[in-house]
């Protein structure tokens, strides 16, 4: 968890994703991590392939979600609640021209293939939001998503 910590403090511009069709932990994973960090004061874009599904339009921050991202060449690219790098739904460079290391935040500890250069891929945790909340606890006491 310790590098996990340390290379989101050392990052400035962050890129954050999720699957593509996304399910409701896959967007609250994603837009919870990216305002957190954005509190921190980092310059951090939520991206899902997919953008907004209409059908999960309800839930608080979604509108953070894009289709693309314009931060071309991020320090760290976060992937939350996907077990595949594919699952994405497209090329990394695609969201980056020059790929950055990943960072990959799952629960799916079954299926995930351990492909990020960071990997966070708990059994002991329900979902990815669950991930984001400890991750945001474990970077200060002010990175909580709400207000």
């Amino acid at each position: 968890m310790s590098d996990i910590l340390r290379a989101l403090a050392h990052s400035q511009r962050i890129v954050v994703t999720s699957h593509a069709n996304p399910d409701p932990d896959a967007y609250a994973s994603s837009v919870a991590l990216a305002v957190g960090l954005r509190k921190l004061g980092k310059d951090v874009v939520c991206v899902n392939h997919s953008g907004l599904l209409p059908h999960l339009a309800y839930l608080p921050l979604v509108s953070e979600v894009r289709t693309d991202s314009p931060l071309s060449h991020p320090d760290l690219l976060v992937v939350t609640d996907c077990a595949a790098l594919p699952l994405i739904g497209r090329e990394i460079t695609e969201l980056c021209s020059t790929p950055p290391p990943i960072m990959n935040l799952d629960h799916h500890h079954l299926s995930n293939k351990g492909y990020g250069t960071y990997n966070l891929v708990s059994p002991e945790v329900s979902c990815a939001s669950e991930l984001a909340y400890i991750i945001l606890r474990g970077l200060g006491p002010h990175t909580s998503a709400e207000g």
